[in-house]
């Protein structure tokens, strides 16, 4: 237990117990300087008997550092956030949390402007930011700011910025699915539903899909959420067309729920008459009977995050991350309706 003090227990009472200069305790709590293992695990000791806690807003302001990362959805429209990006938001930010702290860091979580600015009253050292989209005012503004950034959900190549790209492999895994199932379809009519803003992930998933359909022929079809609209109101529209699809793929779980909510309404057996494909945790309380996923982990992601910018802002160099995404098939639940 420690030792009672009535004034906190300074720098220099643990350098005069330990017998060494107030420089090597500063070394051994800040993991800086050439310090023997011996005398970091002895100064460890006799400062935790005494009771001390280094200043850490001190170690900060002398290695010219907040130690505080901030983590920003791009998503600057409350409604559209709210109802199909926040469940995916708040699970990178619980992952990068948690990690961030392991890495002697703190996270703070900001909304940006229009002009890139975040609002929040911390400085930081860095910034996560969550499905930018192209020439993103927030990673722009960080880095003509000269600051290091995360990019999860990817970017355009700055060779000369202090940029980590974190993607998902969803251009290639989508036309591999297509080509996979067509082989069993005898009337494949693919789909895609996205959401009203086109981030680097976005784009991905339609540039590996338009790809896919230039080589067999086939116009896109395709519908994105528009202003005002509910995601279920959204994908009845899709599923109620002339010729609808027979398969939709969605960017996230909130969009998949959605398209199954619609296909109950319209009896349509999911995967028998409709194979739906989605990006999320099939592994989740909130996995989706009947639903194809390319799988990823968005509290993992975070958590990938948030390592590298622990890493960026100690000096290291970026190294662009790609996800894998496999697919997993969620079993079906008993259907209430029969096939034709």
């Amino acid at each position: 237990m420690p030792e009672s003090y009535t004034q906190r227990v300074r720098i220099r009472d643990v350098a005069l117990a330990a017998g060494v200069s107030s420089a090597t305790v500063s070394h051994v709590y800040s993991g800086r300087g050439r310090v023997s293992e011996r005398t970091r695990v002895r100064v460890k000791a006799i400062g935790d008997r005494l009771g001390y806690q280094p200043n850490q807003t001190g170690q900060a302001l002398r290695l010219g550092r907040t130690n505080v990362v901030a983590v920003v959805a791009s998503f600057r429209d409350p409604r559209i956030a709210e109802a199909s990006f926040m469940p995916y938001f708040r699970n990178v930010l619980a992952g990068a949390v948690l990690e961030a702290g392991a890495a002697g860091l703190a996270v703070t979580a900001g909304r940006a402007g229009a002009d890139g600015q975040i609002a929040t009253t911390l400085s930081y050292d860095g910034i996560i930011v969550v499905d930018p989209m192209p020439s993103d005012p927030v990673l722009e503004r960080a880095m003509s700011d000269g600051r290091p950034v995360v990019a999860v959900g990817g970017y355009d190549e700055r060779p000369t910025a202090r940029i980590q790209r974190i993607r998902l492999a969803i251009r290639d895994a989508l036309p591999e699915y297509l080509d996979e199932i067509s082989g069993s379809a005898k009337d494949l009519r693919p789909s895609i539903f996205v959401g009203p803003r086109l981030d680097h992930f976005t784009n991905d998933a339609i540039a590996g899909y338009q790809r896919w359909c230039a080589r067999r022929g086939i116009t896109p079809q395709g519908g994105a959420l528009e202003p005002g609209e509910s995601l279920d109101d959204a994908a009845m529209r899709i599923l109620s067309g002339v010729l609808p699809p027979t398969v939709v793929h969605c960017m996230n779980e909130s969009f998949s729920a959605a398209v199954l909510r619609a296909a109950e309404r319209l009896r349509l057996d999911v995967p028998g008459q409709l194979r739906v494909t989605t990006v999320g945790d099939p592994c989740g309380l909130g996995a989706q009977n009947g639903v194809d996923y390319f799988a990823t982990d968005p509290f993992h992601n975070g958590s990938l995050a948030a390592k590298a910018m622990a890493e960026l802002v100690d000096g290291g160099a970026p190294a662009d991350i790609l996800l894998e995404l496999p697919r997993v098939a969620v079993p079906p639940s008993p259907s209430l309706y029969r096939l034709a």
